[in-house]
């Protein structure tokens, strides 16, 4: 199946705002920067790793969400039982991104995952290369902020042994984040209001380990 080109208007996300990112156009000059994580988006992801109360927390709203039956359903139908689409250009996209419920699943879980920690992830569109599962074709994934770069131009994204996949100019690459009430430009997560608490429990663990080997 070809894949289709990325829609010309902005799409919408049920966490808030999205954004379709052109290959081979100028970003503007407050995106234009390599490494597209903020600071506090790679500690976040840092302490989820080390506190185990914080993995725990993100990953058990993540498979909570993950329950949710995705699919097109009709306009308005949210104040009742949805009443789902069959056919159409739409339906197709969704089939190419997760073909099945347990993709869907997946997709939801990875989504919720990232905007549980750093408010933000993208989703891309690229073909598989050697090391990638299943037959040759296009592949669809949710990535972290973290795991993509911009090189002048393009973009590329991490893959096996920390190398850099390039993507192509046909390659979509769609944001998706929790705007900050502040600056609607930037993503917002609770995991950053956490930050000083995780660090003093950081440092209070390391203070505790300290005692312990001294004595």
């Amino acid at each position: 199946m070809a894949r289709p080109k990325p829609p010309s208007k902005t799409p919408t996300t049920l966490a808030g705002s999205a954004q379709v990112f052109r290959q081979g156009k100028r970003p503007a000059p407050a995106q234009d920067h390599n490494v597209i994580a903020q600071h506090w988006q790679i500690e976040a992801y840092r302490h989820i790793n080390i506190c185990g109360e914080a993995r725990y927390a993100a990953t058990l709203f993540s498979s909570m969400a993950g329950r949710a039956e995705l699919g097109v359903s009709e306009p308005q139908s949210l104040a009742r039982k949805p009443v789902w689409v069959m056919d159409g250009a739409e339906v197709d996209l969704l089939n190419e991104i997760a073909p099945t419920v347990r993709d869907r699943s997946k997709l939801i879980r990875d989504y919720m995952l990232h905007y549980v920690i750093a408010g933000e992830c993208y989703l891309i569109a690229r073909d598989k290369v050697e090391t990638d599962p299943g037959e040759p074709g296009v592949i669809w994934e949710i990535v972290a902020v973290t795991e993509l770069r911009r090189v002048g131009d393009d973009w590329e994204v991490r893959h096996e042994n920390n190398n850099y996949l390039k993507l192509s100019k046909d390659d979509p690459v769609i944001r998706l984040w929790n705007p900050d009430p502040e600056d609607r430009q930037k993503a917002w997560s609770p995991f950053r209001s956490l930050l000083p608490t995780l660090i003093e429990i950081e440092w209070l663990t390391r203070h505790i380990f300290t005692q312990v080997r001294s004595r």
